[in-house]
């Protein structure tokens, strides 16, 4: 059960599903059904999220509940707050004014400045489990591999774009989760074991940078010229 008297929470952990719908447990309704209440502000992008949109935010705040009890915020994926707005909203998540909650939520806490978390009542969900991939999956990503390591690298660049993997960061990230996969199971099975252990560190430090918010094409750019 929610506790009234908090006003800042942070969901960690899950994936944007899961804190979503942990959000969705705390302020009692749909998420998705609040696209025009005046009572309900959704912080949520696929670029960073910097000052001005805390300044909206605040703005917002300072509204008195026209239908709902009290306003309610919530920043879907926190971590892509710059270290900027992250330090703007640190007021706010003191002491937010009253009749208000803000929800923010984060894969990882590592992800936020530890003034932001200090600031919050904490909810960690259970860590989202290994992807799994059907024969067919796995075999369509292993040839995607297999194309990626057997081509120039312009040519590389030319098949994300094909793929439409540098339109989206959740896609980029699940297709790395993708690779991950099928990496680990090549590492297992062939013995060029150097090779695919490279090829697993230029993925999991890609999805670092990308879950830091860092620029989706240049930190794919980089990820196609590390592979070999």
């Amino acid at each position: 059960m929610f506790n009234q008297s908090i006003f800042s929470l942070l969901i960690a952990g899950g994936d944007s599903k899961d804190r979503k719908e942990k959000a969705e447990e705390i302020c009692g309704f749909k998420i998705d059904k609040q696209e025009n209440s005046p009572d309900f502000l959704l912080l949520s992008t696929k670029t960073s999220i910097g000052i001005e949109e805390i300044r909206n935010l605040e703005r917002f705040l300072q509204l008195k509940p026209y239908r709902e009890k009290r306003k309610t915020v919530f920043i879907a994926e926190a971590q892509k707050l710059t270290e900027e707005a992250q330090n703007s909203l640190l007021k706010t998540l003191e002491e937010p004014p009253a009749n208000s909650i803000i929800i923010l939520g984060v894969p990882n806490l590592g992800l936020l400045l530890p003034t932001v978390i200090s600031r919050c009542e904490i909810i960690e969900l259970p860590p989202t489990p290994q992807i799994n991939l059907s024969k067919e999956e796995e075999q369509e990503i292993k040839e995607k591999l297999n194309q990626l390591l057997n081509s120039s690298l312009g040519e590389r660049f030319n098949l994300l774009e094909e793929w439409g993997i540098y339109q989206d960061r959740e896609k980029a990230l699940s297709f790395l989760d993708q690779l991950t996969v099928v990496g680990r199971n090549l590492l297992l099975t062939n013995e060029e074991n150097s090779k695919f252990l490279r090829l697993l560190k230029s993925i999991s430090a890609a999805k670092n940078y990308l879950t830091a918010n860092c620029n989706l094409r240049l930190t794919l750019d980089v990820f196609l010229g590390e592979i070999s």
